[in-house]
């Protein structure tokens, strides 16, 4: 029997690794159990998802989308990174990722983490690699095989 009380956790997928070369970004599927909102959290170090170490936190090593605002309403849809933010980021060995869900546009009512944040070290990621881009139809969200 699940504990009503407790939301179920927002799910996000990304690719396995990715070609710091490929022209495009990577798209990510964003999966609420329930019509809300949602921010993308990517970072090249998962501890610095948690807000006890915002410190060290520049636009280089981290990006949250909610700092723009929240996106929404929907229960499935897919985000992709914006472009001037994976210039900054795509020089790292690893960018993980997290998403964020909300019942409300402007706050963080009923909000749950697909990753909390004493769980950071858990974070999927996307390793990068400098091969030269695939190309497949399928497209950047599951990589090219």
């Amino acid at each position: 029997m699940t504990n009503p009380s407790v939301a179920p956790l927002p799910g996000i997928i990304g690719p396995a690794s990715f070609s710091r070369l490929q022209p495009t970004v990577p798209v990510f599927r964003i999966e609420l159990a329930s019509v809300g909102f949602f921010a993308v959290e990517l970072a090249t170090d998962p501890a610095l998802f948690d807000p006890a170490n915002a410190g060290p936190r520049t636009p280089d090593n981290y990006f949250a989308s909610w700092e723009k605002g929240l996106s929404g309403p929907t229960t499935t849809t897919t985000y992709a990174v914006p472009p001037l933010v994976w210039q900054r980021l795509r020089n790292a060995h690893d960018v993980f990722y997290r998403v964020l869900s909300s019942s409300a546009a402007q706050s963080w009512k009923d909000a749950a983490a697909s990753v909390s944040n004493v769980e950071v070290a858990n974070a999927p990621g996307i390793h990068l690699t400098d091969d030269p881009p695939a190309h497949d139809v399928r497209g950047p969200l599951f990589g090219a095989r």
